[in-house]
């Protein structure tokens, strides 16, 4: 996250417009088409981009969700690389919860007991994981109909506004996300938001990715490799210790590409703790606290596909979930989704930060602007 102090927000949606990066954009527009209703009668619209080279990108208003991501694999075949629902009916009961490409806020991963003090004022939030607040909480960002905020050239901006006291969190809240596909394979996500008080925001994407064939098999073969030298260790209910321990001589080391499979089964309380694989935070190489230019995350690698996917952001940290718990969801084309059969990669801030004062800070104060920009480049190897 970058705070910026500059208040005028009059043209606040064409600011954010300007102050994309200079990616190469597509040019072949946007197609809409009605997704599905919710119980209130209000209409889900779905956003479909496509660029020069045929990938594909399904963004819905609810949740900001992207519902599709197609891209080609090594002998140029156009597929699915993530995992997701078929019906509207199946994001909004999500159950067990899994956030398939859904915006997580106002706060991505976990805060302890859902508990959290900010200038001397005590905050209770909603609790929806064991004893913690998860990615928002009972009804997050994910659980919203966002505001389809317009379009330019093959990028769709989403409003959404959280009103203060929105499941526990201080201050009214205005947040613009903007997907743009551009015409260099890349899916680039760029966050705004501001408030009305003083508050914490820490904003995700909650995609699963599968680059061989979107979850019909495990992804342990997919080789991985992460910019990173340090990662957080979780106690029971998966709240970091605080300690910042080196990868080395562990299973979280992928500062060489390994496939995920390597060390899964390891004999390792951590792995235990997740239910038998990876749901961990690692501080990326050289940014403790947020960069102002989006860095290198990781690499991974579909040896079978040919397919490769490379993560940057101006984030500081990167949760990765190999979808322990996936075992017998039913997913999009009547998949019955298994255990591993899925990869979360979510740039993000640390987890519990507003519990640990030496993470770098949360708060957001009226008159800032929170932004952040995070980058998921496709590519083939021959």
């Amino acid at each position: 996250m970058e705070i910026i102090k500059r208040p005028d927000s009059i043209l606040f949606i064409f600011t954010v417009l300007i102050m994309l990066p200079n990616y190469v954009f597509a040019s072949s527009g946007i197609e809409k088409k009605e997704f599905g209703m919710l119980a209130d009668g209000r209409t889900v619209y779905e956003y479909t981009m496509t660029n020069k080279n045929g990938m594909q990108v399904k963004v819905m208003d609810f949740g900001a969700t992207v519902t599709s991501i197609k891209t080609p694999d090594r002998n140029g075949k156009t597929d699915e690389v993530t995992l997701g629902y078929d019906t509207l009916q199946d994001y909004f009961t999500d159950r067990p919860l899994s956030y398939f490409g859904v915006i997580v806020g106002r706060y991505a991963n976990r805060i302890a007991k859902g508990r959290f003090e900010l200038n001397g004022k005590k905050y209770a939030l909603a609790t929806n994981n064991g004893p913690n607040h998860l990615h928002g909480g009972v009804e997050g960002f994910n659980k919203k109909l966002w505001i389809y905020d317009g379009s330019d050239g093959n990028s769709a901006v989403f409003k959404l506004v959280s009103d203060d006291g929105d499941q526990g969190y201080p201050g009214k809240l205005t947040v613009h996300v903007i997907y743009t596909l551009t015409d260099n394979d890349e899916l680039v996500i760029d966050y705004r938001a501001a408030t009305t008080e003083p508050t914490i925001v820490a904003l995700s994407f909650h995609p699963y990715f599968n680059l061989k064939d979107a979850g019909k098999t495990p992804v342990l073969n997919e080789q991985l490799k992460i910019f990173s030298d340090l990662y957080l260790p979780v106690d029971s209910t998966r709240i970091p210790t605080g300690e910042m321990l080196k990868v080395d001589s562990t299973p979280f080391d992928f500062k060489k590409p390994k496939t995920l499979g390597k060390d899964i089964h390891a004999d390792d309380e951590q792995l235990k703790i997740a239910g038998g694989g990876y749901d961990h935070c690692w501080i990326i190489k050289g940014l403790y606290g947020p960069s102002t230019r989006p860095r290198p995350f990781l690499e991974l690698y579909d040896p079978d596909s040919g397919r490769v996917l490379t993560l940057l952001s101006t984030e500081p940290a990167l949760q990765i979930y190999t979808g322990n718990y996936m075992e017998g969801i039913p997913g999009r084309n009547g998949i019955a989704y298994s255990k591993h059969c899925g990869l979360v990669l979510e740039a993000e801030h640390l987890p519990d930060s507003p519990n640990e004062p030496i993470f770098p800070s949360v708060v957001l104060r009226p008159g800032e602007r929170y932004q952040q920009t995070t980058i998921y480049k496709f590519s083939v190897r021959k």
